[in-house]
């Protein structure tokens, strides 16, 4: 509060005093974050794969004042600090406004062919008044379909046979219902020679 005094005096000596007050009330700004979060790779083939998740806490630009990151929370994958990789938050992290913090962590994202797995990060902050703001970001990963494969092998046996010996094709005899093939069999051409005449 302000108070402002003012004494005026006319042409015969008289004066008179004066005196008013004015109060200014500063208000409180809440604090706003935005948070991001991305997925790299975007897709694993079944049955899953590792996947690194990027995540950003922004302070923005003309904030008006520096906020402290509370907690970063993934619905998946829990409290972002207990897992594998830079998001850490001890010491106590400040953003000055336009302020960016970022992190990244990796995990397993498995599942079945065709599938997309998405999951939410919760980010929150205070400022030195204690008044907490949060965002969200969401990052999808497919999970897609590998075509199977087979590999045929073929060999002989035996390799090689002398001049003059061709092999026979299988043949299937056997009764009804049941059928089994004989093993192809080295035959000797027959010779003019040894044909004889009526």
């Amino acid at each position: 509060m302000n108070t402002v005094t003012a004494t005026v005096r006319d042409d015969d000596g008289n004066t008179v005093t004066g005196r008013d007050d004015a109060t200014v009330r500063f208000l409180d700004v809440r604090p706003t974050i935005e948070v991001e979060k991305t997925a790299n790779p975007t897709s694993v083939p079944e049955p899953g794969g590792n996947v690194t998740f990027g995540v950003k806490v922004i302070n923005p630009v003309g904030a008006a004042e520096p906020v402290e990151i509370v907690s970063l929370v993934d619905d998946v994958y829990g409290d972002l600090t207990e897992l594998a990789g830079s998001c850490v938050l001890t010491p106590a992290l400040l953003l000055a406004p336009g302020g960016i913090y970022s992190c990244s962590f990796t995990v397993f994202v498995g599942g079945q062919p065709d599938e997309t797995k998405t999951d939410t990060i919760v980010g929150k902050v205070k400022d030195d008044e204690g008044n907490v703001a949060e965002d969200s970001a969401t990052a999808s990963v497919l999970i897609t379909d590998v075509l199977p494969e087979v590999a045929v092998e073929k060999t002989a046996d035996p390799t090689s046979v002398p001049r003059g010996v061709t092999l026979r094709r299988p043949s299937v005899w056997g009764s009804a219902g049941s059928t089994s093939a004989r093993s192809p069999r080295p035959s000797r051409a027959t010779s003019p020679r040894s044909m004889r005449t009526p």
